[in-house]
């Protein structure tokens, strides 16, 4: 699971941000952490390789821009590694896909997919 830095917002219904990204929340998951963690609480984010979407552009608010740092060929996939915050984030792609070393690409996700944590205790929240 790639765990990310990020904070959380009341802003426009609930969000998270991660990066420069801005993800919105559903009103459950944003009612609990404002309960639970509160308006402007740091948190991580863990969001597992497979539920990752990938694109060559962005296309919202909430995708997470990243640079391809290595590529693993496995056969069936391969393992594209980048830095987000300066933590290894990993992402797994069908072998057909034609990606670099050194490309942008653009990642998005359910955000029912998301699992969030406490920062200072690293207890799951959601």
């Amino acid at each position: 699971t790639n765990v990310l830095n990020a904070r959380f917002s009341l802003e426009g219904g609930g969000c998270v941000k991660v990066d420069q990204a801005s993800i919105g929340l559903d009103s459950p998951t944003a009612t609990l952490l404002r309960d639970t963690v509160g308006d402007g609480a740091e948190v991580f984010v863990g969001i597992r390789p497979e539920d990752i979407a990938v694109s060559t552009s962005k296309k919202s608010e909430a995708d997470l821009e990243i640079v391809v740092e290595s590529i693993e060929p496995l056969g069936f996939s391969i393992v594209i590694t980048s830095l987000v915050d300066d933590k290894i984030f990993r992402l797994v792609l069908p072998p057909d896909k034609a990606v670099e070393p050194g490309h942008h690409l653009w990642l998005e996700w359910e955000r029912a997919k998301m699992h969030f944590f406490e920062k200072k205790s690293g207890s799951l929240l959601l």
